[in-house]
Order: C-alpha cells, then sequence, then structure tokens
C-alpha cells in the first residue's frame, strides 16, 4: 500500500509526524504553498472528517492500493481541497473512539477535546483497510503510547493488532 501526504510548506519538522518519514518507501510527500493549484490527488480514499467511516465501507473486490491524506488544521482543510484538481477520491474518516498519544496545547493552554495527529490518522486508515504497518509509526516519537492507548479499540473493531 502506498501513502501520498500533501503537507505545507510551512510546517515545521519538529512538530510534523510525517516530514521524518520522508525517506520511507511507501509514502509521497508532496510539500505545497498555500494559494497555489495542487494536481489530483493519487489515492482512492482521502482522509477526511466528512468521509464515511472506515469501519461502515464495504468490503471491496479489490484492495485499495494509495490512500491520500492533507496534512494541515481543519481550519484550513477546506481551502487546501479547492487547490486540489479534480476528481477527488472517495472521503473516508476515522471510526470514534480512536485518541491521540501527541501532547497538543491550544493557545489557551488546553488539550483540544479531539484529533489525531496526521501519522496516527493514516496507520488507523491504513489499518482498517488490511495493512497493518508499524514502520509508518517508527519515527514517531509517541508510538508505543499510541498503540497502548488504542489497542483495545482496534480490538473492538476486529482489526488485527
Amino acid at each position: 500500500m502506498r501513502f501520498q501526504i500533501l503537507v505545507d510548506r510551512g510546517e515545521r519538522i519538529n512538530k510534523c509526524t510525517i516530514l521524518p518519514l520522508a525517506g520511507h518507501p511507501d509514502l509521497d510527500i508532496v510539500r505545497y504553498h498555500r494559494g497555489k493549484p495542487l494536481p489530483a490527488l493519487a489515492g482512492e480514499m482521502l482522509l477526511h472528517p466528512e468521509g464515511a467511516s472506515l469501519d461502515a465501507l464495504p468490503r471491496r473486490e479489490s484492495p485499495v492500493l494509495t490512500l491520500s491524506a492533507i496534512d494541515c488544521t481543519w481550519k484550513r482543510l477546506a481551502a487546501v481541497l479547492r487547490q486540489v484538481a479534480e476528481p477527488m477520491p472517495q472521503l473516508v474518516k476515522i471510526p470514534p473512539g480512536f485518541v491521540t498519544a501527541y501532547p497538543r496545547r491550544n493557545k489557551q493552554n488546553r488539550d483540544p477535546d479531539a484529533g489525531l495527529a496526521t501519522i496516527e490518522a493514516v496507520f488507523i486508515a491504513a489499518a482498517f483497510l488490511g495493512h497493518w504497518d508499524e514502520s509508518l509509526l517508527s519515527q514517531y516519537a509517541f508510538a508505543a503510547d499510541f498503540l497502548t492507548l488504542n489497542r483495545q479499540v482496534f480490538a473492538d473493531y476486529g482489526v488485527r493488532v
């Protein structure tokens, strides 16, 4: 399985969970500039908060070969998607129950209620699509915590752990 991840050029490597994976053989990381057109996405599916839940998708006859994701804040997602050329892949989202291990803070110094680091979401989506690949978490400092926090959630969904 391959992964295409669009990453904002302004993203700082010390806070990004995707850029440290630049050498991963299955990842195609595309850096983009805000306001500039982007080519069509390569994936058959795109992670999106308004997509169909991965646990509710019907079984596919052929495997998903490429999954796309956009690494940005949700506030900027709509603007980034307007830059992407058509056609748009099928939108899918992470099923409820998963929690992040990434220590995030908002400007008021409080943890946000929900949300996952991009690499966490990509890993979960891949697992639901039959591709459990811990090498995706190889550069993620919070990988062990993430797997521990979510082991039972994966099991509850019947996803291989």
